[in-house]
């Protein structure tokens, strides 16, 4: 009943347990009509626990998931300066080429310079996808943290 679970919940002292937001009361008093007083306090504490476990579990895969989003966005933010590097010392001694007339020179670092500036091109996209995937991890872990009060 509303009244028995009620005075269940009064009686029943979260203060020094783990304290929930992510599962209604109904879950932890569900099924203990009948149950001495003592043995629901057992229980609703065993419930209790096993979900604040849960959510433990669920919280330090969040931040698991972000901190390899977070790594990748770096590895790629890192590519994407080697390459843009590379890119401007082509670009570079193809002016070079020109000048000193090499044109043979030249056009094989033009066509070094395209497939440079494809990479890069290619890194960026990559880089943008691995932004949404640390965003989507950041936010993933906000609402694991967010499920759990401690």
């Amino acid at each position: 009943s509303a009244s028995a679970s009620a005075q269940l919940q009064r009686s029943f002292n979260l203060m020094d347990e783990p304290r929930l937001t992510a599962a209604p009361a109904s879950l932890f008093t569900a099924g203990l009509d009948g149950v001495p007083f003592p043995d629901q306090v057992a229980m609703v504490r065993q419930r209790a626990a096993l979900e604040h476990q849960r959510l433990s579990e669920g919280l330090d895969a969040a931040v698991r998931a972000e901190q390899e989003a977070k790594r990748r966005r770096r590895q790629l933010a890192a590519a994407s300066e080697t390459a843009t590097a590379h890119i401007r010392q082509l670009r570079e001694e193809e002016a070079a080429a020109v000048e000193a007339e090499d044109f043979e020179a030249a056009a094989s670092l033009s066509a070094a310079l395209d497939a440079a500036a494809a990479a890069a091109v290619e890194a960026v996209e990559e880089a943008r996808d691995a932004d949404a995937a640390a965003i989507a991890a950041t936010l993933a872990r906000s609402d694991a943290a967010g499920q759990q009060v401690c």
